[in-house]
């Protein structure tokens, strides 16, 4: 007979995990989610509700049975996002128009364009520049730091898919604030 090996979840959790588990299925043997939206579904998981990685404990209060679709579909998305949005937390990305006055100190990728721009062209110094705020959006080592980072970009459109795809905060200086532009090869190409 073929060794069965074992669920990631025995190794992560051992014997002490297996008994809660068993008593909670026991105990709620249906989908609490399904239950609050008037279904009936067996649970097959139980659920941290809030995960053991965010703080959460094996205590009944803290624990949910879920069937598996609610799980996947739902509750880890949810977890996910929230983890996230804690993380990013501390990034402020910061929409700064050209020729604006510094009005937050940070990390101004206006100037990383500015340089790129005039030695590969300001379409390639435009999507570097909105690359590396979007990873710099994205670092997962924010939540350690104690202060703000504010990243200084101008284009509004890539702020707002930055913000959905990483949940930074977004400050957006008024564009009337701006003193007028010259006819510069960026200020050319950010009309255009």
């Amino acid at each position: 007979m073929p060794r069965r090996i074992p669920s990631m979840a025995s190794n992560r959790y051992g014997d002490a995990w297996r008994k809660i588990r068993k008593a909670t299925l026991r105990g709620q043997p249906l989908c609490a989610l399904c239950l609050m939206g008037g279904k009936i579904n067996p649970a097959v998981i139980v659920d941290h509700k809030v995960p053991l990685e965010d703080g959460g404990t094996n205590a009944q209060d803290n624990l949910q049975p879920l069937c598996k679709r609610c799980h996947d579909a739902i509750k880890t998305p949810a977890d996910i996002l929230e983890r996230k949005n804690r993380q990013n937390a501390g990034i402020i990305l910061h929409v700064a128009w050209i020729g604006s006055a510094d009005s937050a100190a940070g990390i101004d990728l206006r100037i990383m364009r500015r340089h790129l721009g005039q030695i590969y062209g300001w379409a390639i110094g435009h999507d570097l520049m909105n690359a590396a705020a979007l990873g710099m959006a994205g670092m997962q080592m924010i939540e350690q730091a104690k202060q703000s980072i504010v990243i200084i970009i101008d284009d509004y459109q890539q702020a707002k898919m930055i913000k959905a795809r990483t949940g930074v905060r977004l400050a957006i200086e008024e564009e009337g604030q701006a003193p007028k532009i010259g006819d510069t090869g960026e200020a050319i190409f950010m009309a255009s």
